[in-house]
Parts: C-alpha cells; structure tokens; sequence
C-alpha cells in the first residue's frame, strides 16, 4: 500500500511515460506511413520552427520593449529639497529645488505641475489637555483620509495650517520623454509668524490626455483640505470638446466603474512630494525629501 502511495506522487512523471509509450507503439505500426509522409512532415516542422522563432521575437523585442511598457501606468518620481537661505524685513527666504523625472519607457504628459505652501503655527502640549489631543489626534489617525493629516503626533500641538502660496511650475502642454526630467528652482518667502512650513509639490500625469480635462477650482474632495486650490478632472467623450465648456465636460468620479476605466486606460495618476521645514533655528537648516 505504501509503495502504491509514493507512486501516486509522482503521477506527472508516470503520465508522460505512459503518453511516451503509447507513442512509441503507435509509431512502430505506422513505419512505413512515416516513410511516405516524410517530406510532409519536414515541411510542417519548418513551418512550425518559423511560427516558434516569430512568437519568441514578438515577446522578446516587440512585446517586452513596446506592447507592456505602453500598457502600464507611467511612473514619474519627484526629488524635492528646500533650505532656509536668510532674512528680509521679518520673512524667511527659503529656496526651494524640484525635479521630475519620467522612469517608466512612454512618454509622460504632464496635465499639471505644482506647489503649496503651508504655514503651521504650533505650541507645547498641555497637560490638562492631554486626553482632548489624544482624541483629536485618535480621531485624526482613524479618518478615511489618512494620507492628509492635519495634525502630527508630536510633541507639539499644529494649529490649522494656512496656505501662503500655490504656483504651476510648468505649462499645461508639457510632456516627458521616457527617462527625461525637468528640474525646477523657486525661491519663496514666509512670514516669521509661523513656525514651521509645509511645501508640497504635485504632478499629475497621464500617457494619454485626449480624453482629460483639468480645472482650476477649490477642493470639495472628501478627506482633502477645507479650501485647498486644486486642478479637479473633468473627462470629455469627445477630444474635439473645448476644456473651458464645462458644461459639456463629465466630473472625474472615482466610484463610477467608466470612469476608472477610462483612468487605468489612459495612465492618469497623480505624485506627491512634501517637505516639512522648521523655521526656528537661528542658523540656516536644510531638510530633503525623496
């Protein structure tokens, strides 16, 4: 019984020989039609080498190279870094470096490139109200819009941020070749009144922008900031379609199935890179984000 048992895990081993066999008596009594077909037989199996060879070179060197890369979502990658350069008449100087870069092998549309500056003002944490942060910040941590976090858990207090500036750093008709970047510099000014400043820099991109539309308008997205200045999408059937007609265009809907088809079919995404700098030290600082 053991023995029966050790030979049923091997049962794909035992099928081929089995199929092998079969085959070796089935060419036996057909020799001599073997004989006579022979030629027939050469010619197929060229035929068939042929059909081999060009599905091994469409997969190596024109679907690999050519049919997946345009197939899958672009993929930009955005190195941002700000350092506190001086002061003039009680604002902070701050220099601010940005590049893009396209890493995927399509060529990148970039619909809209930008950034936000923030201002935190913050304070110490006091201890009788310890428990009213905590349930803030419990609260702040179990939203739906994780990735958008008002407050840190630190060991200080943020008051509700206040946007100093937003500013496009390219032109809307903007693209990447594949692995080509654009790097960008800015110098910006903050009041000392606030102790901290948050720039974040955003990139939305697609391989295909003939069906997408943007417009400047303030976010009513949920789980985003109350008020935030913000390229919304807008979706046109038709490429002939005037963007600034919105009364044609269709609102980018993240719940409606169509719509995120038509996101995965066209690459549409968005990146985001945010730098957080202290603005207390009395020497110049650097911080950097990747």
């Amino acid at each position: 019984m053991e023995i029966l048992l050790n030979l049923f895990k091997f049962w794909p081993q035992l099928v081929l020989f089995a199929c092998l066999w079969v085959g070796l008596v089935v060419l036996a009594t057909k020799w001599r039609w073997l004989k006579a077909e022979l030629a027939t037989i050469k010619d197929l199996t060229g035929i068939l080498a042929i059909l081999l060879g060009g599905a091994w070179v469409y997969q190596i060197f024109i679907y690999e190279e050519w049919v997946k890369p345009a197939m899958q979502a672009p993929h930009v990658t955005i190195t941002s870094a700000a350092e506190q350069v001086g002061m003039k008449d009680r604002l902070h100087a701050i220099q601010i470096r940005s590049t893009l870069k396209n890493e995927s092998k399509v060529k990148v549309f970039v619909l809209a490139y930008w950034l936000d500056v923030y201002g935190y003002s913050v304070k110490p944490k006091d201890e009788q109200g310890q428990q009213q942060f905590a349930t803030a910040e419990i609260n702040s941590l179990n939203a739906d819009a994780a990735a958008h976090r008002k407050t840190h858990a630190r060991e200080y207090a943020a008051a509700e941020p206040k946007i100093l500036q937003i500013e496009p750093l390219l032109r809307s008709d903007w693209w990447l070749e594949s692995g080509e970047e654009v790097s960008i510099t800015r110098t910006i000014f903050v009041s000392d009144q606030y102790d901290v400043a948050q720039i974040s820099f955003h990139a939305k991109t697609a391989r295909d922008k003939q069906h997408i539309c943007l417009h400047w308008a303030t976010s009513d997205i949920p789980g985003e900031r109350s008020g935030e200045i913000t390229p919304l999408t807008y979706i046109r059937n038709d490429a002939a379609t005037d963007c600034k007609n919105l009364g044609k265009l269709e609102r980018f809907d993240r719940t409606k199935q169509a719509h995120q088809t038509l996101r995965q079919r066209t690459g549409l995404s968005t990146t985001d890179s945010i730098i957080e700098l202290p603005l207390l030290q009395m020497q110049p600082k650097k911080a950097a984000s990747k």
